[in-house]
């Protein structure tokens, strides 16, 4: 069970950075289309 809960915990882990990653590319994007 505990096993479980690392591997879960590391999918969700990779998930939210990815997300953040993608957030953070499209702001600099968007911050060097505006300047």
């Amino acid at each position: 069970m505990t096993y479980y809960f690392l591997i879960l915990g590391s999918i969700v882990t990779t998930f939210v950075s990815d997300k953040f990653n993608i957030y953070s590319v499209s702001v600099v994007n968007l911050a060097n289309s505006l300047t």
